[in-house]
């Protein structure tokens, strides 16, 4: 159920010199510049203050409670009540998008790292094929006679490599 709160025009001079001071600057109005007093403070002036202050809108509002009947209190108390449950809920609607964003991120970052991962995998792979393959390619070359330099140019292998097979097919 959500109450309605209404209020009765209700005159505070409790809180107009606290709001006067607020308004005021030296002792001149800000509008105006003309000097003011917390007398000269009309209910519409509190209202005005009030409304560009939050500070001063909760104290007035605070005040004015006291004037309620039990009835609007209740309404009053029952909508504060209602507003905590909604602040509550978007709270945990918050909660609850951050954790499943964290979780689809987490889930995103491992199917980047597996792809990331094979490709890597595949291009090791592949260096290491060619390096089978010019090896091989070396040790035929090598059996057939062919020279170091010129093994080592046409595989790109080092010399010192092309050696080590040759002492290998040697043996």
């Amino acid at each position: 159920m959500q109450g309605t709160v209404h209020s009765s025009k209700v005159d505070l001079p409790e809180i107009k010199p606290y709001v006067v001071e607020y308004q005021l600057e030296h002792g001149r109005c800000r509008r105006c510049g003309k000097r003011a007093y917390a007398e000269d403070t009309t209910d519409e002036d509190l209202r005005d203050i009030a409304e560009k202050s939050p500070i001063i809108k909760l104290a007035y509002d605070e005040l004015d409670k006291f004037r309620w009947n039990e009835k609007d209190l209740i309404a009053y108390e029952e909508r504060i009540m209602d507003l905590r449950k909604e602040e509550a809920i978007l709270a945990q609607k918050l909660d609850d998008a951050t954790q499943k964003g964290r979780q689809e991120g987490r889930q995103e970052g491992i199917q980047i790292g597996h792809e990331k991962g094979r490709e890597e995998g595949k291009q090791e792979g592949r260096e290491e094929g060619e390096k089978q393959a010019k090896i091989a390619v070396a040790k035929n070359l090598l059996k057939a006679g062919v020279s170091v330099d010129l093994i080592a140019e046409s595989t790109g292998l080092p010399q010192a490599e092309i050696m080590q097979l040759k002492e290998e097919i040697s043996q």
